[in-house]
């Protein structure tokens, strides 16, 4: 290589280098790490975090995690600011932590944040959109989980990796989507897909070697990456068995990776209510319509009686006229009657 080659490279290495620290330290100065503390279960916990462009508090993590105990709360607030996200290894190695109810307000629990809380227990998700890789991992303890309906993606890695007494994993009715690699490596033995979920992603259930059963309606759609398809349940147990109905993306991703399934029968949209309401509400009609008719019958007899009741009964001045008719043929005979009187004789 000559001379003018190497320097040609060696500028252009030198611009690529001093982009890069150019923009690492500007990221280094802006992120400026914050301190807070607070009292949880009578322990004072330190905390740091940092502020976003939002003024919003990130990245918040406890520096003597190992100290606390019990059931502890993560703050929403910390000086009238918002926490939105925990940080990376936040509460790693709190082996006394039993449990973590995480605030409406977080929305990303970053990678390894509760790794090796050994005997955590019971955990409330809250409202998170992002669970990050081995969030959870090696939390022992954990035997069950709710994933919440606003949860929309987990990251490159299984967040529940390692944590082998989770057998139960429920997901939230309002779910749209399982992100990739959500349940991986989980020891479910079962599980029915909620309604609301569209899409299943890659990998969601990878190494889920108990997992047996699995439901999977037609509302789902879409499984594997959403344009290439690939397979979510890599490495399973050779019992799975996906049931579905025909002619579904589960029943077709069931044909296409060689997995046991089950057609289910379709439900069968129940007519006989409809009809029955129909029916009655035509009954209903048919009556009503009969009523009225029998009514307008009433009326209408009821009026030709009066009539003919009117014309049965002569007021009393008819009365009086023909009895002084009578006396007055007596007297006088018909042909000698008055004109007026003859006519009304004959009506």
């Amino acid at each position: 290589m000559n001379n003018k080659k190497r320097l040609v490279l060696s500028l252009l290495c030198f611009a690529i280098i001093s982009v890069f620290s150019t923009f690492f330290a500007t990221n280094t100065i802006l992120a400026v790490e914050y301190t807070y503390d607070c009292d949880i279960n009578g322990i004072t916990a330190h905390f740091t975090y940092t502020l976003n462009e939002d003024n919003k508090i990130e990245d918040l993590k406890c520096t003597n995690k190992g100290e606390l105990t019990g059931n502890i709360t993560i703050p929403s607030l910390i000086d009238g600011k918002e926490v939105i996200s925990v940080g990376s290894f936040a509460f790693s190695g709190a082996s006394n932590v039993t449990g973590v109810a995480i605030p409406d307000s977080i929305e990303e629990i970053s990678y390894n944040a509760f790794e090796n809380c050994t005997i955590l227990k019971n955990v409330d998700l809250g409202n998170v959109k992002g669970i990050g890789f081995n969030a959870f991992s090696g939390c022992t303890a954990l035997e069950e989980i709710t994933i919440p309906k606003t949860v929309v993606n987990s990251s490159t890695g299984a967040p529940f990796k390692g944590c082998t007494n989770l057998k139960t994993i429920t997901l939230e009715e309002g779910l749209t989507e399982i992100p990739m690699y959500l349940c991986k490596g989980t020891p479910i033995e079962e599980m029915t897909i909620p309604n609301s979920v569209e899409s299943i992603r890659y990998e969601a259930f990878a190494n889920c070697t108990n997992l047996k059963k699995i439901t999977i309606l037609d509302n789902v759609t879409s499984m594997g990456f959403a344009l290439s398809g690939g397979e979510v349940f890599t490495n399973h147990n050779e019992d799975l068995t996906i049931y579905c109905y025909r002619d579904t993306a589960a029943a077709k991703h069931a044909i296409e990776y060689n997995i046991k399934y089950v057609y289910l029968d379709r439900p069968v949209i129940d007519d006989n209510n409809n009809n029955d309401d129909k029916d009655n509400n035509d009954d209903k009609d048919n009556n009503e319509n009969l009523d009225n008719k029998e009514q307008g019958v009433e009326e209408s007899n009821g009026n030709k009686k009066e009539e003919i009741i009117e014309n049965i009964n002569p007021k009393t001045g008819d009365v009086l006229f023909y009895i002084l008719s009578v006396l007055l043929i007596a007297m006088f005979g018909l042909t000698d009657l008055p004109i007026f009187l003859k006519e009304k004789i004959k009506k």
